[in-house]
């Protein structure tokens, strides 16, 4: 079976959600990614094998005192109810709000996929209602389509890859965590130390394409740059059976009442850990790091780069 692959250069969103799990504001909302090239490839009748992920920028939407700490959040407050009826019970002043982290984001998504593809069609669904992470989708580059990776001239950026590596430096993944992106926790003072990580400044603000973070001017394939590490979602594991549940999301609703009803499941989030790393030090000796989705068993889907198969 022949692959083609699909370039969807500088992809501008705006808005998109960047609080993930509840907990978790990030830059780099990988799921989310990995999820519309899936929702793409089967608007378009083509079928998705595996997504690279090559950042450009991302700007979180809020207010500060300062330049790289104490971020504030921008808050949006809906008015869908009437007569008081969206006041706190306890407060009348006071409007009931959902808490809420966004973000604008520029990145370049390449697809390895199998199928005859549309371009025309796959323009009008990325910039007619095309969703990332939420956001909307207001502007993208010149799509290229190509059976060989040779034909193709990447933009720089810089790659997301998958840093599993970090998280198993101890018996802990909490502690490796933290430990990561230099937040030790008391419980690992006698534990191994991980790699140096980001500074709360990498966290807070993400690579642009003119930023270069101290990692060294060359990779060996042995060892990467511990640079620009940042706690995403990279999966998702079921807490309840999958069933029909009424008003759900693609529930059928009038005239595709009668449409297939999805099956629905409860779920908690599953963190990882993700790296901004340039492109251009990427070994060349690697393939390129392509993300693909995996269900691990009948309750866990993750997306993941351990299987990486695609070559460039």
């Amino acid at each position: 079976m022949s692959f083609l692959f699909l370039l969807l250069p500088r992809v501008v969103v705006k808005h998109a959600n960047a609080l993930a799990g509840q907990y978790l504001i990030n830059t780099a909302p990988v799921m989310a990614m990995n999820l519309f090239a899936h929702a793409l490839c089967c608007e378009t009748d083509c079928t998705l094998k595996a997504v690279a992920i090559l950042h450009h920028d991302a700007y979180l939407e809020g207010e500060s005192g300062s330049p790289f700490f104490g971020l504030h959040p921008h808050q949006r407050r809906g008015a869908v109810l009437v007569d008081k009826a969206d006041y706190s019970r306890t407060n009348k002043h006071a409007l009931s709000l959902q808490p809420t982290a966004t973000m604008n984001l520029t990145v370049s998504l390449l697809l390895e996929i199998t199928g005859a593809v549309n371009l025309p069609k796959v323009e009008r669904f990325l910039l007619q209602g095309g969703r990332i992470a939420g956001g909307c989708i207001e502007q993208v580059g010149e799509i290229e389509l190509v059976p060989d990776l040779a034909q193709l001239t990447l933009p720089n950026g810089y790659w997301v890859i998958e840093r599993q590596d970090l998280m198993q430096v101890c018996d802990n993944p909490v502690d490796a965590l933290f430990a990561a992106i230099g937040k030790t926790t008391p419980n690992q003072a006698d534990s191994p130390p991980a790699q140096q990580a980001t500074t709360e400044t990498d966290q807070e603000h993400s690579p642009a394409d003119g930023d270069t973070p101290d990692a060294p001017a060359a990779t060996s394939a042995a060892k990467l740059p511990d640079s620009w590490l940042i706690p995403t979602i990279l999966g998702y594991s079921t807490l309840t059976p999958f069933e029909k549940r009424p008003g759900t999301r693609l529930a059928p609703r009038g005239e595709s009442r009668h449409a297939e009803w999805p099956l629905h499941a409860y779920c908690e989030s599953m963190i990882g850990l993700v790296q901004y790393l340039p492109a251009r030090q990427w070994p060349n000796s690697r393939p390129l790091p392509f993300w693909q989705q995996h269900w691990l068993d009948d309750f866990t889907f993750v997306v993941t780069q351990q299987s990486n198969s695609a070559q460039g």
